[in-house]
């Protein structure tokens, strides 16, 4: 799928082509304006891969989107690259999979967040070289084909066989009798979830007018004059306080807050939106309207499907002369 991209001009996301989310909403999730029921959730932005905060955290995109080369996928696809010449045959299933690194690593190239790691033969070594293996969120494999009668691909008789049905597994829109068939398809597996993190560092939110930011069990607790509990810490950064990874823009009362990474702790807080919330190292500020965690869908896995029943070949270059000499039509280009 990923080496057909090259020449896309523009991109969509799932939650506006699926199901019809709007540039609107999603302008107004980022700005918190959105509710956890406007718009739904399908068409909130979301059906992407989540960046945890923790280094040592694998889960989304860390540590690398690990992928898992389906082993019966070279013999349903190789004879279908006509990369030979006089029945010479230039490739081998190590060249496929080589194409697949080279299509991964173009995206990582593009963005400093997102890693390809192969775990093909660690999914073998643990008995798991299949779908589902433990260790694999990709799975590169051929669209599946049922059984069933033959038919042409045009009406008039001629052109290649295919199997009835043949893209099932593909977009149902596709046409499989007419040459609009996928060459490749993508479908992802996800979650609802109330943790996603954007890999800005943010996570989507929503407003709450009618609750503050900080409530009086945030405040330190003293009895007689004795620590009983710490307030609630907080980070001040460039003025604005940071919060079970909420970031607040408040108005301070008097001293101006330091501009660089500060820790504080909580010491008083007037719980009402536009009261005030003091810190134990000094300062106050108006206590903000509070943010809350936005759920969105989260995709966690995926499965990419190539198309066994079109000619394929992976150097246009080079191929292409070969193909001249051979008359080979209707191959994907």
């Amino acid at each position: 799928m990923l080496p057909l991209a090259a020449g896309v001009s523009g991109w969509t996301t799932i939650s506006q082509t699926r199901f019809g989310g709007q540039v609107d909403a999603v302008a107004r999730q980022f700005q918190g304006l959105n509710t956890q029921n406007n718009p739904n959730l399908q068409q909130k932005l979301g059906y992407l891969w989540s960046f945890p905060k923790d280094a040592d955290d694998r889960t989304g995109l860390g540590g690398g989107i690990t992928w898992q080369w389906d082993p019966k996928l070279c013999d349903a696809l190789i004879d279908k690259f006509d990369e030979d010449f006089f029945f010479f045959a230039f490739l081998q299933c190590r060249d496929l999979k080589a194409s697949m690194h080279r299509a991964f690593a173009s995206w990582s190239d593009n963005h400093k967040d997102i890693n390809f790691v192969e775990v093909t033969e660690e999914c073998k070594a643990i008995g798991q070289d299949h779908e589902g293996c433990e260790l694999a969120e990709v799975f590169v494999t051929a669209l599946a084909r049922p059984t069933e009668t033959m038919m042409p691909t045009n009406t008039s008789g001629g052109g290649r066989m295919l199997q009835q049905g043949a893209y099932e597994a593909a977009n149902p829109t596709l046409n499989a009798e007419g040459g609009d068939s996928a060459a490749a398809t993508a479908s992802h597996r996800a979650k609802r979830s109330r943790t996603f993190r954007y890999t800005n560092g943010r996570r989507p939110y929503t407003r709450t007018p009618d609750r503050a930011a900080f409530q009086s069990s945030d405040a330190t607790t003293l009895s007689n004059g004795v620590l009983q509990r710490d307030g609630k810490q907080v980070t001040i950064l460039d003025g604005k306080v940071h919060h079970l990874e909420q970031v607040y823009e408040v108005t301070w009362i008097g001293d101006p807050p330091p501009t660089s990474l500060t820790a504080d702790y909580i010491a008083t807080v007037d719980g009402a939106v536009g009261g005030n919330v003091t810190l134990v190292e000094g300062g106050t500020f108006i206590n903000p309207e509070g943010l809350q965690p936005l759920t969105v869908i989260e995709a966690y896995g995926a499965t990419i499907s190539f198309n066994t029943e079109l000619c394929w070949y992976l150097d246009s270059t080079f191929c292409s002369y070969f193909h001249q000499l051979k008359n080979v039509e209707a191959c994907l280009r």
